[in-house]
């Protein structure tokens, strides 16, 4: 049995994004981890910043608390939300036959 060929084209309808908070210099997350943690030497992390050759991220965060919370209205399913209707302005409902969603955080922050 040969493969299966579907001839239908296909395409993207809609693009939306979501980058949690205004963007945080390498600078300032170094300082931020070595606050935090006394045994984290600030030398080792600038050099590891400078290879990796990234500027500025973005976190969702909070980094006032002692342990990991995200920023109100920045967990992933918030992000994620504001993402999907960013892409569904750009196109009609019934043109949509498959939704594709992707993220570089893990759901882990309370």
């Amino acid at each position: 049995m040969g493969p299966y060929i579907d001839n239908k084209k296909i395409g993207v309808k809609g693009l939306g994004y979501c980058l949690p908070g205004a963007p945080l210099s390498n600078d300032a997350i170094i300082n931020l981890l070595c606050d935090s943690d006394s045994r984290t030497s600030k030398r080792r992390l600038q050099i590891i910043a400078k290879r990796l050759g990234i500027e500025s991220r973005h976190h969702m965060r909070n980094w006032v608390d002692s342990h990991e919370t995200a920023i109100p209205g920045y967990t992933n399913p918030d992000i994620s939300s504001y993402a999907i209707k960013m892409a569904l302005r750009e196109m009609a409902i019934d043109e949509l036959d498959y939704l594709i969603g992707h993220t570089t955080s893990p759901q882990t922050l309370n």
